[in-house]
């Protein structure tokens, strides 16, 4: 008696040359082996103690069956059993989806597992795949927080890692727009928007990247003028050039009264000299400028233009009410004839003129006289008559 091999899985026992039954079924394990046997099997694996009967497909462009969290892996039927019933799907033995049309699976995300395919046959016959040990390598999670505005200048140049609190703070990179290393340079980048993106590679060799917008804005232009000379008790508008939309604050090194200190030009009245600054910022971007201006307040002056020199003690002399301030101690006071001769000239004013010149006293006539308080008061000039 011998066994002899058959197509299809079927064996013939032979008694004495004469068949008996053809056996089906049988459970062959692959650790023995029959060298009477005709065509024997190669040696397989066995599911779950069955003997698997085909290899599921792995259509990775590279066929590996480690990926990362970003990535996927389909596995795939073979097309040897058509007609097929039921296409089961299996992870570490247990169902997760079936139908006839289940030819395919999507692995991705955190689908590490042993993966297994039964197929059901036309003739309801379980056929078993080999199992495929597929491992998903989860991604690392970075945290990179919203880069702040950026005003453009190199002395804006911030360090990414600490300004955005980045982690893992070590071993990854950035790239983009304006970057050196993990410093964002705005005077190398430009004004505009700019993505930056931190590319971390773990020791799995799985690649995390997180991208934040770097916006750089450009510092707003103020522009307030040259310095103003007011007398004292005077009001004036300070005039600015700058855009629109913007915030304005105004300070001041001296108590000042102020129409609105959140106006572009406001009005005001300082009783001495005073310092004012205007910071323009601009909403969007934090950006902000500064610029200031002086306001230099002078002793107004009262000129008369007549006086009476006759020694009766009452207005002998030719007052200038403010002139004795002060920032009038280098003024310049010259009186003409009408024939354009300097007749008077001080430097400073405190002692007055009488109408009197090397002891004799000048025609009662009109003079022309021209005042030069300093050099931030402009002059002042005009007629002078003399009464007797």
């Amino acid at each position: 008696m011998f066994l002899k091999l058959l197509p299809k899985g079927l064996f013939l026992l032979l008694v004495s040359s004469l068949p008996v039954r053809a056996i089906s079924d049988l459970t062959i394990f692959p650790e023995y082996s029959f060298p009477d046997i005709e065509n024997p099997l190669p040696a397989v694996s066995k599911p779950s103690g069955t003997l698997a009967d085909f290899q599921i497909i792995n259509k990775h462009p590279s066929g590996k069956t480690t990926i990362c969290a970003d990535d996927k892996i389909v596995l795939a039927a073979p097309n040897t059993y058509p007609g097929a019933k039921d296409y089961r799907w299996k992870r570490n033995g247990f169902t997760i989806i079936n139908g006839p049309n289940e030819t395919e699976y999507t692995i991705s995300g955190s689908g590490s597992g042993v993966y297994t395919l039964e197929i059901t046959d036309a003739n309801n016959n379980v056929r078993f795949s080999d199992p495929v040990n597929v491992t998903v390598n989860q991604l690392t999670v970075i945290q990179f927080d919203p880069i702040p505005a950026f005003c453009g200048g190199s002395v804006n140049k911030r360090d990414l890692i600490i300004l955005c609190n980045v982690q893992p703070a070590t071993g990854g990179t950035f790239s983009g727009v304006g970057m050196s290393g993990s410093i964002f340079d705005p005077a190398i980048s430009g004004n505009g928007t700019f993505p930056v993106t931190y590319t971390y590679t773990a020791p799995n060799g799985c690649v995390s990247t997180k991208t934040q917008d770097a916006h750089v804005s450009s510092y707003p232009r103020v522009l307030l003028g040259n310095n103003l000379n007011i007398f004292r008790g005077d009001t004036v508008q300070l005039k600015s050039i700058t855009p629109p939309g913007m915030i304005y604050e105004w300070t001041y090194d001296r108590a000042s009264p102020i129409s609105n200190k959140n106006a572009a030009e406001p009005f005001v009245a300082p009783v001495e000299n005073t310092v004012f600054k205007l910071k323009v910022t601009n909403p969007a971007s934090g950006c902000f400028a500064e610029e200031t201006v002086t306001v230099f307040v002078n002793t107004k002056l009262v000129v008369v233009n007549t006086f009476t020199p006759n020694s009766d003690g009452i207005n002998d002399a030719w007052l200038i009410e403010g002139l004795d301030a002060d920032e009038y101690r280098n003024c310049e006071v010259t009186i003409y004839n009408r024939w354009g001769d300097s007749i008077f000239y001080s430097v400073g004013y405190r002692t007055p003129f009488t109408g009197i010149i090397n002891g004799e006293r000048l025609p009662a006539t009109t003079y022309f006289y021209v005042i030069k308080p300093n050099l931030k008061v402009p002059v002042v000039s005009g007629y002078l008559t003399i009464i007797r």
